[in-house]
């Protein structure tokens, strides 16, 4: 008697969503079935180029063009479409941009790179200096620079108000932040 592996045993409910990629083989009376896998490509190609299917409700998009690489998954197949229609129109109308450094960049980061590169063509670097190591000591330093939005500014000026710092000292540190993001 052939008693099947308990890790490849299924119910034929779950065998819906396999059925292309699989080759079901029925072994006993119960309704369960063996499935054993055959290699699974990571997607499917769809008739649009560029767009291919993953699995249930997973349509990913990947744009190569004029050397940008953009890559985005979506739940519906007319997202995807339109998502791709208006990346590909910015791109070829040179409006395009790309955030992807901006996710990976952090605030500390930022701050370190005007501490080195601008402060010092400045008089007052020391201040600058001083400024910009109390920036870094802050939460929002962690965030990435694409994720720092005015709410965590209001909130951190908001914050030294209450500590009673002068207001010269808050505005000459949020103005610091101005060029050191640009």
């Amino acid at each position: 008697m052939y008693v099947p592996d308990p890790s490849k045993v299924i119910k034929p409910a779950f065998l819906r969503q396999f059925a292309t990629n699989a080759k079901i083989i029925p072994r006993n009376e119960q309704g369960l079935f063996v499935m054993e896998m055959t290699k699974m490509a990571k997607h499917t190609k769809t008739k649009e180029p560029g767009i291919y299917y993953r699995g249930p409700a997973q349509y990913e998009v990947k744009i190569r063009r004029k050397g940008v690489a953009v890559s985005r998954t979506f739940d519906t197949f007319a997202d995807a479409l339109q998502f791709k229609a208006t990346t590909v129109s910015k791109i070829d109308g040179d409006t395009f941009i790309d955030k992807t450094r901006e996710k990976r960049t952090r605030l500390s980061t930022v701050s370190d790179l005007y501490m080195t590169e601008e402060s010092p063509k400045k008089r007052g670097v020391k201040q600058e200096i001083n400024r910009l190591l109390a920036w870094k000591k802050e939460d929002i330093a962690s965030y990435p620079i694409i994720s720092v939005e005015i709410t965590d500014i209001v909130a951190w000026r908001d914050r030294c108000v209450s500590e009673g710092k002068a207001l010269s000292t808050i505005y000459n540190s949020l103005n610091l932040l101005s060029p050191a993001f640009k």
